[in-house]
């Protein structure tokens, strides 16, 4: 998605002079690589807490077992966890029972996946067919029309930094376990 985006953007034609359909296929390829990016990233840290919840099984603190298994003991019933938390926490608990000290909170990579990246995912992913464009939250709507090359690309830079940052925190070689963890940019 994110090659045939490039490919339609290098076009030499500018929104304004290219043919309409094809700048409406350039702004879906945009919108599905950033869907998919987020949805990989997701699977990425479902696949950590699930690895993290398996070798530390019979070790992990009722709280620690509860994130990562999404669920609540005490309601006896699912729980969801919010991406947010997912990417921030998940490393550092896998940290903890390794024995090293993760800490994202203050990386810029991190941060941009839960901020400005985030708020582009949801623009995408929370629109409701159903409001009229008046009810729509502003801010939403001016996420998804400013999608751009630039903010795309950010989001993959970022997704494959903070991948790999966790991967070496882990003490992975992220070539080993994630062959597929290379530069998309």
């Amino acid at each position: 998605m994110w090659a045939r985006a490039r490919e339609i953007s290098n076009d030499g034609q500018t929104f304004r002079s290219r043919d309409p359909e094809r700048q409406r296929e350039l702004q879906s390829y945009l919108r599905l690589t950033v869907t998919a990016t987020y949805q990989c990233l997701e699977a990425y840290l479902n696949g950590i807490a699930y690895d993290c919840f398996h070798a530390f099984h019979n070790k992990l603190g009722m709280e620690d077992h509860d994130l990562l298994a999404e669920w609540d003991s005490k309601q006896k019933r699912r729980r969801f966890v919010a991406f947010e938390k997912k990417i921030l926490e998940y490393p550092a608990i896998y940290g903890r029972y390794l024995g090293s000290s993760i800490d994202f909170s203050a990386a810029p990579d991190a941060l941009f996946l839960v901020g400005n990246g985030k708020d582009l995912r949801d623009s995408l992913t929370h629109q409701s067919p159903y409001l009229t464009p008046e009810a729509r939250e502003p801010e939403k709507l001016a996420q998804m029309a400013a999608i751009s090359m630039d903010v795309v690309e950010q989001v993959l830079k970022s997704t494959v930094a903070y991948m790999r940052e966790v991967e070496l925190a882990l003490g992975h070689n992220p070539a080993r376990p994630a062959p597929w963890l290379k530069s998309l940019v």
